[in-house]
């Protein structure tokens, strides 16, 4: 794409450009006013592509905005870049306006930091996304104009509008740990504060620097064109030797967009599968997701699905997806083994078999049977559940670390009474907690002197020829080859460096779970067909032989679901997102894909695998 650029111009020799470079087909891409009120200066990007018509107004006044404002808005005109200096009463303009199908969108101006955030967030619950915004008005009152456009691709976004160089570099640091996570806009104050959004979108390699001097600018102008960036978005305050900037460089302005793209085989009698995924993906901003349908252990489609953009790792049928609380059935099938081998029972005593446990803060705690773990009734609540707050947990320890499993079963046992008798859940208790399967996996390791997977792999997956499973590390990047990214936009502090006050990825630890111990509840990684082995022999929702029953798991960046029917199908999905358009868009694929196996159960041949065993 050709491109010109040009800083710390005077109103003159903007409009000479503006004129010239308007009439070879380029046009203003990024705008930013700086300077003073009474000798404005501009730093503009040009770019040459085709569009819809545009037009751009530069020195305008307040008293004069709104006019022109509405003026171009009446004839059909979208504003695109918004740029001033001054204050409210005293203030200069530059704004693009350009014709496209822009859907929805709003502008305002004048507006305190307050309600500019205030009126980010109802754009954002609205469907609109920042498109253009600047920091302008005194230091004591500074003020913000902005733009928001509809975003139909439900990209995700961040905005800080305000912060102290200290502050911006560790924003920008934990920002871009985030899966794609990019600076889309750039913004300067007057007394120097930095401001940036960030998003989802791809614009290929790019490249962001702040607090730059008109020498460094060039400079990174100069390399950035070596490497085929174009500058996307500039900003600057003051002009000549005391002007500084702030700048994103990308491969492009506009965003990339997304390919369709499946992998694997399936039975032409399922192919209306491949639409309800799609449809499914495309409605819900899904990146990838795995589709796997057999019955009597024969399979009959597995497929992977993509929605993504080109630097993006695709997902094939071999790649691991976290399962998050579609983990606890192996745990459930390891206690199986451990009952049938003699080594276990059923209403063995949890704390007993672990050792070294003694004076409960709640004495029920050391009647807690194996059995009333695996049915989620060990007087546990949800609301009691540690496993997403081990950070905290590793804060009170002495010395302060990361939690292991034993730190976190002597919390719960020392700090955390139960709330009610273990087997007699009151009516309307949610009695779910992954602390339970915690403990199951410690069980596990406590009898056989393994760690836990090594135990799982070696004498239950192995024998059952099931190879696509492991553990998925807490903050492990970048992902290991034959894993897929997760999509997750929240950040929190650590629960790995329990004493640093940065923020990661709730991917990466910021959501208060260290994955490593958490194994059993939530923290295997694998396939949707790897899935329907093991729920083809093993029970899908507590412990025994394959029964009929489903089970669902969340967590951050994953989406796991496995179902055991009544007609022998057993089929199971994984996504690596839990983040949906839709609240009830996942309830609603589920209803999808078994309204299309109840219609086609019959057609499909019921095959059996040698060996196999049939499920109570």
């Amino acid at each position: 794409m050709n491109y010109y650029g040009y800083h710390d111009m005077s109103s003159a020799t903007y409009q000479n450009y503006f004129k010239t470079l308007g009439d070879q087909g380029f046009r203003v891409i990024s705008l930013s006013i700086h300077g003073d009120v009474t000798e404005p200066r501009y730093t503009a990007v040009w770019a040459q592509y085709n569009a819809g018509a545009w037009v751009g107004n530069h020195d305008v006044r307040i008293e004069n905005f709104q006019t022109i404002f509405d003026n171009h808005k009446n004839k059909g005109f979208t504003p695109m870049i918004v740029t001033a200096i001054g204050d409210l009463t005293d203030s200069v303009f530059g704004i693009i306006f350009e014709k496209g199908n822009f859907g929805n969108w709003k502008a305002k101006h004048g507006m305190s930091e307050t309600e500019f955030d205030n009126e980010n967030k109802s754009a954002l619950s609205s469907g609109l996304m920042l498109k253009s915004y600047t920091i302008y008005g005194k230091t004591s009152k500074k003020v913000f104009a902005a733009i928001w456009h509809q975003n139909p691709n439900w990209f995700k976004s961040h905005l800080y509008p305000y912060k102290t160089l200290s502050e911006y570099q560790p924003v920008f640091n934990s920002e871009t740990k985030l899966n794609l996570y990019r600076p889309s806009i750039v913004a300067i104050s007057p007394d120097k504060k930095y401001g940036v959004h960030f998003t989802d979108n791809v614009v290929g390699q790019w490249v962001s620097k702040h607090n730059l001097d008109k020498n460094q600018y060039q400079n990174l102008f100069n390399e950035c064109k070596n490497m085929g960036l174009i500058p996307i978005c500039v900003d600057a305050i003051g002009k000549g030797d005391s002007a500084r900037y702030s700048a994103i460089f990308a491969k492009s302005h506009i965003p990339e967009e997304k390919q369709w793209q499946v992998f694997g085989t399936g039975t032409t009698i399922l192919k209306k599968l491949d639409s309800i995924a799609e449809d499914f993906m495309r409605s819900n901003v899904v990146r990838a997701m795995q589709i796997s349908i057999s019955k009597n252990g024969h399979n009959y489609y597995n497929k992977a699905f993509n929605l993504s953009e080109s630097i993006y790792r695709k997902a094939n049928t071999n790649t691991r997806f976290l399962l998050a609380s579609c983990s606890k059935m192996f745990v459930c099938a390891c206690i199986e083994r451990l009952f049938d081998s003699g080594s276990l029972q059923r209403n063995d005593k949890v704390y007993a078999i672990l050792s070294g446990f003694s004076s409960p803060i709640d004495r029920r705690s050391d009647d807690i049977t194996i059995q009333q773990l695996i049915d989620m009734q060990s007087g546990y609540r949800r609301m009691d559940d540690c496993t997403y707050n081990m950070r905290t947990i590793g804060q009170n320890l002495s010395p302060q670390r990361t939690v292991s499993k034993l730190d976190l079963a002597n919390f719960m046992y020392k700090s955390v009474s139960l709330n009610y008798t273990p087997g007699r859940i009151p009516m309307g208790v949610d009695g779910y907690c992954n602390y339970n399967y915690v403990l199951l996996s410690m069980v596990v390791e406590k009898l056989t002197g393994q760690d836990y997977f090594t135990y799982l792999y070696n004498t239950i997956l192995k024998p059952d020829n099931i190879f696509d499973a492991k553990p998925w590390v807490t903050n492990k990047t970048p992902r290991d080859a034959d894993e897929i990214f997760q999509e997750d936009q929240y950040l929190h502090e650590s629960a790995i460096n329990v004493n640093n006050k940065d923020l990661v990825p709730d991917i990466y630890g910021g959501d208060g779970m260290v994955k490593e111990v958490a194994i059993g509840s939530c923290s295997i990684a694998s396939t949707a067909f790897a899935m329907t082995q093991f729920i083809r022999l093993h029970a899908v929702v507590g412990n025994g032989l394959r029964q009929v029953n489903e089970r669902t798991g969340s967590t951050p960046g994953a989406t796991a679901y496995a179902q055991s029917r009544a007609d022998d199908i057993d089929w199971a999905i994984t996504i690596n997102t839990r983040e949906f358009k839709n609240g009830t868009a996942l309830s609603s694929l589920k209803t999808s894909i078994n309204a299309v196996l109840d219609s086609k159960s019959s057609s499909l041949k019921t095959l059996r695998i040698p060996g196999g065993r049939t499920g109570r």
